[in-house]
């Protein structure tokens, strides 16, 4: 992969390496692993382009359109998560 190659390779320079990534997710289901597989996945795609794991917010039980808004916490749950990353990143 090019982010392992040597500076002197004649591409243009990578780009910094303090950047960050979060992953929102919602689901259908209430499985126990039901975001493993994506947030591994998300996991590995943000170390190939060398972005930071920030975190994640998973919503179970999203079935239809609309329904996150009526799910308890999902709101909150973004919000905080949301004003914490902007924190950590500037």
């Amino acid at each position: 992969m090019r982010k392992y190659k040597g500076k002197g390779d004649g591409h243009a320079p990578l780009p910094p390496a303090d950047r960050k990534g979060f992953f929102l997710c919602a689901g259908a289901t209430r499985g126990k692993r039901l975001f493993e597989c994506p947030v591994l996945t998300v996991r590995y795609f943000f170390d190939a382009i060398d972005v930071e794991y920030a975190g994640e917010v998973c919503f179970r039980q999203i079935d239809e359109k609309g329904a996150i808004r009526r799910h308890p916490t999902a709101l909150g749950d973004c919000k905080q998560a949301g004003m914490a990353f902007v924190s950590d990143v500037t």
